[in-house]
């Protein structure tokens, strides 16, 4: 059974552009496929395409940062002087132990002496 692109992103209440985020959704091809594989009645490609529109001129390629100086051999790395994490103790519960209580018997009473 298929849902329609409208219902199945009002029901889960999606923006689009998160959805396609992250799913990595970058072309209506892309979504298609997406689409097919939820069982989805896709949008029509003109209902949808601004959003592919805006994704590409946002995008824009990642800057490389620039490489850091090599180290010399006889260079020595200076480590922090501060002394390892270690991890705080476990707290100890403030609430005291409660009795073990028995059970409730759930057997049905057969030749109830109740009265009508």
């Amino acid at each position: 059974m298929s849902i329609s692109w409208k219902n199945y992103s009002n029901r889960r209440r999606l923006e689009p552009a998160g959805l396609f985020r992250r799913q990595k959704i970058q072309s209506y091809a892309d979504l298609i496929a997406y689409c097919s594989g939820h069982g989805i009645i896709p949008p029509k490609e003109e209902e949808i395409s601004h959003y592919f529109e805006a994704q590409s001129s946002i995008s824009s390629p990642i800057a490389e940062k620039e490489p850091s100086a090599p180290l010399d051999a006889g260079t020595a790395v200076e480590e922090p002087d501060s002394p390892p994490r270690t991890e705080p103790p476990a707290k100890k519960s403030t609430k005291s132990p409660t009795k073990a209580r028995p059970r409730k018997s759930t057997k049905k009473v057969v030749g109830s002496t109740r009265k009508n």
